[in-house]
């Protein structure tokens, strides 16, 4: 959809004007932005792009069930990239809905120090 010239969905007062504008670091796409309330507004297939960007390095995997805990497999191209091996040390953490796994240091760079 074409939002140059049209008033600005949000406020109503302002027409939406061309930019180019950066969507993330590095990342600049046309856009286009209320001359009143400031409002930046992207075409649909712009969205998709900037939602592929922002799922890069992510994937879904399902928990399965390991004895009486849950467990989660870790993609082969990220265990690849970071140069994970069986029984290497990770930390694991939580804030209210989210978990962050973070590697540990292996014995041997333990013993290195």
């Amino acid at each position: 959809m074409k939002f140059e010239g049209k008033a600005c969905p949000i406020c109503g007062k302002g027409k939406m004007e061309a930019i180019r504008h950066e969507a993330d670091p590095g990342i600049y796409v046309d856009a286009y932005k209320c001359n009143k309330c400031g409002e930046i507004a992207y075409a649909e297939r712009i969205i998709k792009i900037l939602e592929a960007i922002g799922n890069r390095g992510k994937e879904e995997r399902h928990m399965v069930k390991v004895g009486s805990s849950l467990a989660v497999t870790i993609p082969a191209a990220f265990v690849k990239k970071l140069g994970l091996r069986p029984k290497d040390p990770v930390h694991i953490s939580m804030d209210e809905n989210s978990l962050l796994i973070t590697r540990g240091q292996r014995m041997g760079a333990l013993r290195q120090i």
